[in-house]
């Protein structure tokens, strides 16, 4: 057993190092090779090839304009295909890595800023997100970091990055350095104290005019702010975000943007609530009033993983976005704990009628969904039919941001195009 497991983790590494630093095409590994790291992997077994969901009505027959390398890890005890863009010069790439039960994405704009938004569960995920900078876009430089929420699956892989000098950056970005100390803990006032220690803090809670496009800045990418600490812009404080000096639930004071360039749209707001689940539960809810402010995107990544507590109607209908991304493990606490993502909010997004496709990074561990095939939009993006595996969605723009691709596991969505919004 353990020359096994010598063997299966010198495979991953092999792989790893063969698409070091610029994941071309050249250095994909075979089939057989993939299913015998796997195999390694996973105990047995290897994932089958998706099938193409329908196209958008918007989409055209365009020929890909690049596809996506293949290395494999393993998070959580769980096998995931890592993925590296091609071809992202002048390109705005959002790249939603597999962080197990978690959330952290990697934002490159066409003038190569490059952003990071939450880092996962733990100080393990640094060697999630370290490698894919380093093999994929070939620096360990960031312009900003950014925090949504003081939750430890979102700020867990940002201790090791930043404290450990992993990765150099100009700003570190979230809503407030002043978090009670209760699931934030000590490692996130830790987090914080090492970013003041650098002068590099920009704390949303010090002035609502941060707020807006002015935090994050780049010449061709617009980072709109339109939510933090449960303000929202133009509309002031949502009172029932605070319960007292803290925040009624850490969920509800999550940053959220809407990210644009060209006609193409991208909105993002961690784990944001939006009033009450399916079984009653109270959660605040911010999602309304950011409906206020907010218009039509190409694209959203669902809330809080896909949970009920969050991606009700009323956003959803202003948002309406063309495909959805959700971040959500096939391990960890996903099955102990939260089970996601939950049958209330992925209803919700199945009937929005402007939804073409939902990418999910796994299948997730549902605590009430039972029959998968009620889902005709959901494509897991070569996973779907394989529990326990995961995988990263890259969404890549063309050059004007007038159409975009998504990209996954043996999976390449057609060109969709976008308009005037």
């Amino acid at each position: 057993m353990k020359r096994d497991k010598l063997l299966a983790v010198g495979s991953l590494l092999a792989l790893w190092l063969a698409i070091a630093p610029g994941c071309s095409t050249t250095q994909t590994v075979s089939t057989a090779e993939q299913d015998r790291v796997l195999a390694g992997t996973n105990g047995g077994g290897t994932t089958k090839k998706t099938t193409k969901p329908k196209p958008s009505t918007t989409s055209t027959n365009e020929t890909p304009a690049s596809a996506s390398a293949v290395a494999y890890g393993n998070v959580d005890n769980v096998p995931y295909h890592h993925l590296c863009p091609q071809n992202y010069t002048g390109k705005l790439v959002i790249h939603q890595m597999y962080v197990g039960q978690g959330d952290s994405a990697l934002i490159r704009t066409p003038s190569g800023e490059m952003i990071l938004i939450d880092g996962g569960e733990s100080p393990n995920y640094a060697n999630v997100i370290l490698p894919t900078l380093q093999n994929c876009y070939n620096t360990t430089k960031l312009d900003y970091i950014v925090l949504t929420h003081p939750h430890s699956d979102h700020f867990g892989g940002l201790l090791s990055l930043v404290k450990d000098n992993k990765v150099t950056f100009t700003d570190f970005i979230t809503g407030s350095e002043n978090m009670e100390k209760g699931e934030a803990g000590t490692e996130f006032h830790d987090l914080i104290a090492k970013a003041k220690a650098e002068a590099k803090g920009t704390f949303l809670d010090d002035d609502k005019k941060e707020l807006g496009d002015s935090t994050i800045k780049d010449k061709d990418v617009d980072f709109n702010i339109v939510v933090a600490n449960g303000d929202v812009l133009g509309k002031g404080a949502v009172a029932a975000a605070y319960s007292g000096q803290y925040a009624a639930d850490d969920n509800s004071i999550s940053v959220g943007m809407i990210i644009s360039f060209g006609n193409f749209k991208f909105f993002t707001a961690g784990d944001l609530t939006g009033g009450k689940t399916a079984t009653g539960a109270g959660h605040p809810d911010i999602e309304d009033t950011v409906a206020e402010v907010v218009s039509k995107v190409d694209v959203y990544k669902a809330s809080h993983h896909g949970s009920d507590t969050s991606n009700k109607q009323a956003i959803l209908a202003k948002l309406a976005p063309e495909n959805v991304l959700i971040s959500v493990g096939a391990g960890g606490k996903n099955i102990s704990t939260f089970m996601l993502p939950r049958k209330m909010a992925l209803d919700a997004i199945e009937a929005l009628p402007s939804v073409q496709n939902i990418y999910m990074t796994s299948q997730g561990v549902s605590a009430d969904i039972k029959d998968w095939s009620a889902y005709k939009k959901v494509d897991n993006l070569g996973v779907k039919d394989s529990k326990g595996v995961g995988s990263d969605i890259i969404v890549e723009t063309d050059t004007k941001g007038t159409s975009y691709q998504i990209y996954g596991y043996n999976y390449t969505s057609p060109v969709f195009k976008t308009t005037a919004k």
